[in-house]
């Protein structure tokens, strides 16, 4: 084979310069490292390093196999070629690819003959004879090929089409290191024909998993240059599945289908993979999460080391007064719920009727399989072994799953699953002895949650996991079950002498835990249990006093954006799994020492007893959005707004995520808005608007938010079908003035303060006085609030304060539909901002000074042009006396 890269060497090719230009620019895959099969040539380095002057310089090359080419070509042809290459991304790659394998003799005739792209010339070069011997023709008579290893074997007449076989075969080998995908958070699933330079960085193989089964598992990090913002410098899990036979396929293809629809599922406690990709050469599949290096393994059954990397984490109260009340605990119990929904999938995409409805099982579930946050969240993870399946619901009966079962030391004894046992030993058939069903995943929570009790109910003598581990091996059996005397399977000793203990506790929720646990160790079971009543049993069972769950610091929200105690307003709520609201009151409390607000739901159970499900926000950071916005198809009638909707949506981010509150009273929602925000909604400023164009000013384009521009100017164009509103900064001596009025806050009936709480609230009153007095002097500040709500969702806030800055036109009479427009004065900014959630629907920071600083601040964007077009003149005039009457109070 002849070697173009060692002859460019010889011949002293200007390529070989270009060469060393993007290595030393490119990225490397680990620090240190210059090998170069180990970098990543970026975009940046290839447009920085292959600009016009670079390229007309290799164009002019004058070495023994260029110089025919160059002496040939007029000077201004090389200048056209070099300002191809310069401004088109594929062109540079090929240029690139030529540059490493010492071919850029090509790129003249290459440009000839419209081979744009590495793809395009490795898929057509072959059978452009003219080319072939255009480029190879000279080069062929000056060189012998007696060590042509091509079949057949090339003679002197076929040279040019050796050198062209060797040629390809090189730049294909080179191109690989210029397949460089990317990578986003939602692109769940990408296939590859070809060999693919992987932007990985900071790559390490785990101590995990099973190599010779085809399993491997890496932490890595990927390059920036090759994925969008919300995965640079993020710690990356992969999971690599070879894919060695059919069976493997099937199982790969079955274990990436069952992660799309948990991804759809979008719970809490579920790990979500973040993108998927197939490789045909290697063959194999690749899962990528998020890393989390502690899972409940390593705390129940700590290696050297792994006590110190446990913490504790602020979590809200759930059982006061019982030694269980512990995040460890409460994350358990997420997995619970986590569970439930994998064994119930309510989902669009999964077609149900009547007769059927969709179930499934996790089968693999072991404290190494449960991950921990760096937040201490609880997650559920691989789901090698998860199947769903259609379930005939007139059949009235349990479904089976044929599946190999996971750890052993976490599975059911085979009789624990009735309807298994039974058709097992009627029928002597191998597929049939696999057959498992969701008791399965029941009898595994229950040995999971029977361990961290040990690992949470120390007794004096040094009790632990461990030693309750070694309790139970000293039992013939396997896990938590054994055989008795009788051949029948029972549950060890160990496991029923430990819940007995925990019975004898004056623990309230104690005893009632180790009852529950009793029945789902139970091998005497007159119908399957399922994991949702477990959840139900273990989460609902206890009577909580609500003035528990007020900490010392805690204020309740009385002044911020309410008239009166937000834990009287009743509202409702759902969720996923609840398709009929629930009733509920709502508490809202303000730490001022902490930076926290905190949402409290208080409901009634089924029964009677009362429950209270508690989450915190940190004000203080933009990582808590009140997803605020709703349909606007459901809260207007042709384009007019109902006064009093049938409900009025309202859901969170990280605070009570996967709940939606229903707000049956527009004042209502309006009452809660403001507490949760500081920021109170003009009645009367609300409508719909058919269009609006934002234009950003030119000179600031690339210093506004980058999100910004994605999301508003990435596509030129207007933006369709959104709704509007004028929002009012709520301070202290306002509050009173917009909530007094009868018919616009609830009915109360004061609670009795404590003492905590009354000098809590002097201290805090104290502490803010003078802030507050400095603010009431300041004008009251207005933003006109623009909701996108079609192809780009997004929250535009405008502000209207800085009236000097913009003229504000009204025409009405403009036909067909009426318009608004903000236009910027000579020499002056329109202030605003844009906010974005990654949901579907934007959301609103809630610490107003987060929104002050990106508006008014030196934070805020510039804006040249705003313009709303609305439905008809009656929205349009209605808008306008709105704003003018805002206008005239604040004057």
């Amino acid at each position: 084979m002849f070697d173009f890269n060692a002859d460019a060497r010889q011949r002293k090719c200007m390529c070989r310069r270009v060469k060393r230009l993007l290595i030393k620019a490119a990225e490397r895959k680990k620090r240190g490292d210059k090998e170069t099969e180990d970098i990543l040539i970026t975009p940046s380095a290839l447009e920085n390093n292959l600009q016009h002057g670079p390229l007309v310089e290799l164009l002019k090359c004058r070495c023994n196999i260029c110089i025919p080419f160059t002496i040939r070509t007029p000077p201004e042809d090389n200048d056209v070629l070099a300002k191809k290459i310069a401004t088109n991304a594929e062109r540079r790659k090929l240029t690139a690819a030529l540059a490493f394998i010492g071919g850029t003799f090509a790129l003249r005739h290459l440009d000839e003959h419209r081979f744009d792209s590495i793809e395009v010339t490795l898929n057509n070069m072959r059978d452009r004879h003219d080319l072939i011997r255009e480029l190879f023709g000279a080069i062929g008579k000056n060189r012998a090929f007696e060590d042509c290893k091509h079949t057949p074997r090339h003679t002197l007449s076929t040279n040019p089409f050796c050198l062209a076989e060797d040629f390809v075969e090189q730049l294909n080998n080179n191109a690989t290191w210029l397949r460089i995908p990317s990578f986003q958070a939602d692109n769940l699933f990408q296939r590859f024909s070809s060999r693919q330079n992987m932007p990985w960085i900071e790559e390490t193989l785990l101590p995990i998993g099973n190599r010779e089964a085809g399993r491997s598992f890496y932490k890595f990090k990927i390059c920036d240059s090759f994925c969008d913002e919300n995965l640079k410098q993020r710690p990356l899990f992969r999971k690599q599945i070879d894919l060695l036979d059919e069976e493997s396929v099937r199982r790969a293809t079955q274990e990436k289908d069952v992660l799309q629809v948990l991804k759809e599922l979008a719970h809490h406690s579920i790990a979500e993979v973040l993108f998927a990709y197939q490789e045909t050469v290697p063959p194999r599949l690749s899962l990528a999460f998020d890393f989390h290096p502690l899972d409940l393994d390593k705390i129940l059954f700590p290696r050297a080391g792994g006590e110190s990397i446990l913490q504790e984490y602020d979590r809200p109260y759930r059982f006061p007064g019982s030694i269980l009340d512990h995040w460890l605990w409460v994350g358990l119990l997420d997995i619970f719920d986590a569970v439930a929904n994998v064994h119930e999938p309510l989902l669009p995409s999964l077609h149900t009727d009547a007769k059927s409805k969709w179930v499934g099982a996790h089968f693999d579930i072991k404290p190494g399989n449960i991950i921990i946050t760096a937040e201490g969240r609880f997650l559920l993870t691989d789901f090698g072994l998860t199947y769903f399946k259609l379930l005939d619901v007139e059949r009235e009966q349990e479904t089976n799953f044929t599946t190999t079962p996971g750890t052993r030391m976490y599975a059911p004894p085979d009789g624990y699953s009735k309807l298994k046992a039974m058709q097992a030993e009627k029928n002597n058939n191998l597929v049939k002895q696999k057959w498992w069903n969701r008791d399965y995943d029941v009898w595994s929570l229950a040995c999971v949650a029977s361990e961290l009790l040990a690992y949470l109910v120390r007794h004096p003598h040094d009790d632990s996991p461990v030693k309750f581990r070694k309790e139970r091996d000293q039992e013939i059996g396997f896990g938590f079950w054994t055989k008795d005397r009788n051949d029948d399977e029972v549950t060890k000793q160990a496991v029923l002498r430990r819940l007995d203990s925990y019975l004898k506790s004056s623990d309230e929720y104690l005893q009632i835990v180790a009852q529950q646990l009793q029945k789902m160790f139970s091998m005497k079971r007159s119908a399957p249990m399922t994991v949702k009543a477990c959840h139900s049993a273990l989460s609902l069972g206890l009577k909580i006093d609500r003035r528990i769950l007020q900490d010392r610091q805690d204020r309740s929200v009385a002044g911020p954006g309410t008239y009166s105690h937000l834990r009287d307003l009743r509202t409702s709520f759902s969720t996923e799994r609840i398709s009929s609201p629930l009733r509920c009151c709502l508490y809202l409390w303000e730490n001022v020492s902490s930076g926290k607000l905190k949402l409290e739901i208080e409901f009634s159970g089924s029964d009677g007893e009362t429950f209270i499900v508690q989450s915190c926000a940190n004000v203080k950071t933009e990582d808590f959005l009140a997803l605020s916005m709703f349909d606007p198809d459901q809260i207007y009638e042709n384009n007019v707004l109902h006064t009093n909707s049938s409900f009025l949506d309202c859901s969170f981010r990280s605070m009570h995520d996967g709940f939606k509150f229903h707000f049956a009273r527009r004042a209502d929602y309006h009452h809660f808005f403001g507490a949760v925000t500081h920021q109170h909604i003009e009645i009367g400023s609300e409508f719909r608007f058919r269009r609006c164009k934002i234009k950003i000013k030119s000179r600031n384009y690339f210093s506004f938010k980058k999100e910004a521009r994605e999301v508003l100017f990435k596509e030129k164009q207007d933006v369709h079908n959104g709704h509007l509103h004028i929002l009012r900064e709520l301070r202290d001596d306002a509050y009173q003035k917009i909530y007094i009025d009868e018919d616009t806050r609830s009915k109360t009936v004061k609670e009795p303060q404590r003492v905590n709480e009354i000098s809590s609230r002097d201290s805090s009153d104290a502490m803010f006085g003078a802030q507050r007095r400095q603010q009431s002097k300041d004008p009251v500040r207005y933003r006109l609030a623009l909701y996108l709500c079609d192809q780009v969702p997004a929250l535009v806030l405008v502000s209207l304060n800085h009236e000097n800055a913009f003229h504000i036109n009204f025409n009405n009479m403009d036909r067909p539909y009426p318009r608004m427009e903000l236009r910027n004065r000579s020499g002056m900014d329109i202030w605003g901002t844009v906010v974005r959630a990654p949901a579907s629907v934007p959301g609103i920071p809630l610490n107003p000074k987060t929104i002050t600083q990106d508006i008014e601040g030196s934070g805020r964007t510039s804006f040249e042009l705003v313009e709303i077009e609305f439905y008809n003149m009656h929205d349009s005039s209605n808008f306008e006396k709105c704003y003018q009457k805002l206008k005239g109070a604040d004057e």
